[in-house]
């Protein structure tokens, strides 16, 4: 795509995606550069998408920054990298469990069968019902609901795209 003049209020990022340090890259449909980490999801009150970076997602939506977006990502990333590998408490029963605050969540077998549920007390019924592969992946599954990370990523798009 040719650089054009986009910048006007109708532009809101919606979603940003982690390309990861080792996976393939993106390239920004705005300037052309070839190597992006983070691709920020742009869309129009038109309807049109765009992937870019963020100094070009910073310069096409007002009040809008991508490089504080990317700073919060590359946070939640190497706190979700570590996560699994915590120093995690082993109840009577045999099931890693772990306390962040008032939150209290556990990785639990299934008992025999193949598989790990992830379990928080307190936690909406809709969480805990999907069965994971591994343990590392329960416990995966477990920061991604609770991260507060994640809740402020969100709340920052949501904060973008208010028209």
């Amino acid at each position: 795509m040719t650089k054009r003049k986009l910048i006007d209020d109708q532009w809101r990022c919606y979603n940003i995606t982690d390309l990861g340090c080792n996976g393939p890259r993106d390239v920004c449909e705005y300037c052309g550069y070839p190597n992006l980490r983070f691709a920020h999801h742009l869309k129009r009150s038109t309807g049109e998408i765009m992937v870019v970076g963020c100094c070009c997602a910073s310069q096409i939506c007002s009040n809008y920054n991508g490089v504080e977006a990317e700073r919060i990502m590359m946070n939640y990333a190497g706190r979700r990298k570590h996560w699994a590998s915590r120093v995690w408490l082993r109840s009577a029963r045999g099931n890693d469990h772990i306390k962040i605050g008032d939150l209290a969540g556990g990785i639990f077998g299934s008992g025999g069968a193949i598989g790990w549920w992830a379990r928080l007390n307190g936690a909406p019924c809709e969480f805990g019902k999907d069965k994971y592969p591994t343990q590392v992946e329960a416990k995966l599954a477990l920061f991604d609901y609770i991260s507060p990370a994640k809740d402020e990523i969100y709340r920052a798009l949501k904060e973008t795209t208010n028209v």
